[in-house]
């Protein structure tokens, strides 16, 4: 057998055996007979007719409504699909700019720094003016500084 079907064997039989249970313990008061009597087999005729209409109308219920919940559901799931992506994309963006900040600023700081404290009279070997007892541009002490420029 096959997985769908014996899903629906077991369905079915679930029904079932909760169905000959309720009856059961409804319409058998009698147990001294090893027969039904004719109250009983009445009884257990018109529950049993009566489960299975409601069971029929509920799966025809069922049946209806179903396309409908599962549309609602892939509306929802597409819905949050979109709300991920849409977060994805920030957070991408966010790292990004944080990256390009990240490079941008170092070189930015030290083009200050090296103003902050440069000597305006000496010009390193790169023509930069350097303070002679700070590193020039992430390396040691700029030994190449050159005498200040007369004007």
């Amino acid at each position: 057998m096959e997985p769908d079907q014996l899903r629906n064997l077991k369905d079915f039989l679930l029904v079932y055996n909760r169905m000959t249970e309720i009856c059961f313990q409804r319409c058998t008061s009698n147990f001294n007979y090893r027969n039904l009597t004719m109250d009983e087999e009445r009884c257990a005729d018109s529950c049993a007719g009566k489960l299975i209409r409601s069971n029929h109308r509920l799966m025809g219920t069922y049946v209806q409504l179903m396309p409908k919940m599962v549309q609602r559901r892939m509306e929802e799931m597409e819905s949050k699909a979109a709300e991920n992506a849409k977060a994805a994309e920030a957070a991408e963006a966010a790292l990004s700019r944080l990256m390009s900040d990240q490079f941008r600023y170092p070189l930015h700081m030290e083009r200050q720094l090296i103003n902050l404290y440069s000597h305006p009279g000496l010009r390193c070997h790169r023509g930069l003016s350097c303070h002679p007892g700070l590193s020039c541009h992430s390396t040691p002490t700029c030994n190449r500084a050159s005498k200040p420029r007369s004007a």
